[in-house]
């Protein structure tokens, strides 16, 4: 096995690899996703795990888990490292201050060099997590700004909504200020997030 400063570097050479097309491609997933060393440290998360979670980067991945949580991720996070597992899929436990969030966690090692270099992990937020999660009563949405949330959690552009709804985009970007007004948030992300944080979705 590498040493741990020859595999920050294989991870470092590896996240600058991506950095131009896959990250910015996961940091507009509307679900957490992060990066971790192979001894458990994220060293890169998208903007719905800071949003969600806090700030994540730096943090070590089972601080994230929920408590009755953390064995069975950190058992399949060592099956990964040591490769004895190419991908796993679980359900898990995410902490969100006072909230609990389900969540469907996809994890696969990534390699260099013969070497796994680090893990990425996607968490996808189930139906039981709007019920423990919900923190806020439902906002009263006309039907096209719940059409546009619709779309901008299934992460189209404007342009791409404008087609969808028949509408010019400026009308769509109306529709899209409408709503981040009406939900109280400043971009896309945060309405997306704050949706499926609190089961809106």
């Amino acid at each position: 096995m590498a040493s741990d400063g020859a595999q920050k570097e294989l991870l470092d050479g590896l996240l600058d690899l991506y950095a131009t097309t896959l990250l910015p491609a996961l940091d507009r997933f509307p679900m957490p996703a992060w990066i971790t060393d192979s001894r458990g440290q994220v060293r890169w998360a998208n903007a719905c795990s800071d949003d969600m979670l806090g700030r994540t980067t730096g943090v070590h991945f089972s601080s994230l888990i929920a408590r009755d949580r953390v064995n069975d991720a950190r058992e399949l996070f060592a099956r990964k490292v040591l490769g004895s597992a190419e991908a796993t899929v679980h359900k898990s436990v995410l902490e969100c201050g006072d909230a609990r969030l389900f969540v469907e966690m996809t994890s696969v090692p990534l390699h260099a060099e013969g070497s796994v270099v680090g893990v990425l992990t996607i968490s996808r937020l189930e139906e039981q997590t709007a019920v423990e999660a919900c923190s806020e009563p439902q906002p009263r949405l006309t039907p096209r700004q719940h059409e546009t949330l619709e779309h901008l959690a299934h992460g189209l552009s404007t342009t791409e909504i404008a087609a969808r709804m028949q509408v010019a985009e400026d009308t769509a970007r109306n529709h899209i200020r409408s709503l981040l007004r009406e939900l109280g948030v400043h971009s896309r992300l945060e309405a997306v997030v704050k949706a499926f944080r609190n089961g809106w979705l």
